[in-house]
């Protein structure tokens, strides 16, 4: 009877949530997984995923590799402007992505670069003072969340980064306090053992550009017109969180764009960096964007090494063609300019592909529905599971490993793509 091998693992970032973790606990017995100690759920779901349809379809139909890649290599010689959409994958798989774009005139987009380019635009029109997770868990004495608990897309954050169990300045981390912004917010976690609890400003999604406007003018010395939602009672409130963020001697602002508003995310993206540099005229503050799922800033990064471009990017005049608007893959669907489709998701376990009329290529992890859905379907490993690979911490700042846990059944994303490129 086989036995359960367990391995820890240590400094590896999590492929689920882009964290670094330094005590993954994984048990492996007869190819299937289960997480242990130092698993947040979104690893714990990931790891133990047990999809079926492990061999590739053409027309919902099993066939060799060998011809699903054939007939992959068909359709994308036949499209005019065909599109690498999900971008859901690791650093070599983001490279063999690109250079595949490269070689058949298509455009490039990340499933999640609705709310990740909303950051990049502010930095561009606005710049912005951003900081590090380690210089956050190491320096920070007050902590702003804004729009955002952090626990839906990091559930370990606090343990990782807000209350560890040691960091550089031990003075800091003893005095850290917690400020929220936003609605329907879990606050509990952000008091610490035996510490202050964390201070809370409710309101809606829509009114935290507002709230954050008003900080600033009231830093400046300003009073803002009671109007709206800026009553005399929340005048008071904001007095005191003023206060706190003047005292305070390394402060960040977190937030996640893709849990802000849609409509007016970028405006409170804009208003965190002006609030950041305004405060920095007295103390010391910092901004953190929270992200990187399905391997979003390693396709950004990967991007701009080899484009100059975040993303969005366009090959078909034969060099790289920036257009935040023009090149949005759900766009270029919806409105007929794509022809192709190339879909790429080798971390999500919720595999589902965008709704569209064209023929359609997906490489995901494995799913029947997928293999019944489109016109191509070949199973890919995920790395971090199936197969070794990098992929770069949520902050963007390094690039950590990956450590296969098992005998891959599956290929690698970079190695279905590297052929499929030398067929084009």
């Amino acid at each position: 009877m086989p036995v359960a091998t367990t391995i820890t693992f240590k400094n590896v970032v999590c492929p689920f949530c882009s964290l670094l973790c330094d005590d993954l606990a994984v048990s492996l017995k007869d190819g299937r997984l289960k997480a242990g100690h130092g698993a947040c759920p979104l690893a714990r779901h990931g790891l133990e995923y047990t999809g079926t349809a492990l061999s590739p379809h053409v027309d919902a139909k099993p066939v060799p590799y060998v011809d699903a890649l054939g007939r992959a290599a068909q359709i994308l010689r036949s499209a005019r402007q065909p599109l690498v959409g999900g971008m859901g994958t690791d650093v070599r798989g983001c490279q063999a992505a690109v250079a595949l774009a490269e070689r058949c005139g298509a455009a490039v987009d990340h499933m999640h670069s609705d709310a990740a380019l909303c950051n990049t635009f502010v930095l561009q029109s606005r710049g912005g003072m951003l900081t590090t997770l380690t210089e956050l868990r190491n320096r920070a004495d007050l902590i702003v969340f804004v729009g955002t608990d952090a626990l839906a897309t990091h559930p370990r954050f606090y343990e990782r980064c807000v209350w560890p169990s040691s960091a550089l300045i031990t003075s800091r981390l003893k005095s850290r306090q917690i400020i929220y912004i936003g609605d329907k917010l879990k606050t509990r976690h952000g008091t610490g053992r035996g510490r202050r609890g964390a201070q809370l400003v409710a309101c809606n999604r829509h009114e935290i550009a507002d709230i954050l406007g008003a900080l600033r003018m009231l830093h400046r010395g300003r009073n803002p017109a009671t109007t709206g939602i800026i009553t005399r009672a929340r005048l008071a409130q904001l007095n005191e969180v003023v206060r706190r963020l003047r005292a305070a001697r390394y402060g960040v602002l977190v937030w996640s764009a893709a849990e802000l508003d849609p409509t007016n995310r970028e405006l409170v993206i804009q208003a965190i960096s002006e609030l950041v540099v305004a405060l920095n005229e007295t103390t010391r503050f910092a901004g953190l964007a929270l992200g990187g799922a399905d391997g979003g800033t390693s396709s950004a990064n990967v991007c701009a090494w080899q484009t100059g471009f975040p993303g969005r990017v366009n090959f078909t005049a034969g060099k790289p063609e920036f257009d935040p608007e023009l090149y949005r893959g759900r766009t270029m669907l919806q409105s007929g300019m794509a022809d192709a489709l190339l879909w790429i998701s080798s971390f999500g376990t919720d595999a589902k592909l965008p709704v569209t009329q064209v023929p359609t290529i997906a490489l995901t992890r494995p799913s029947q529905r997928v293999a019944r859905s489109a016109k191509v379907y070949i199973p890919v490993g995920t790395p971090g599971v199936d197969h070794d690979g990098s992929l770069f911490r949520l902050d963007g700042v390094v690039s950590l490993p990956l450590r296969g846990l098992r005998t891959p059944q599956m290929p690698s994303v970079a190695h279905v793509l590297t052929q499929l490129r030398e067929r084009l």
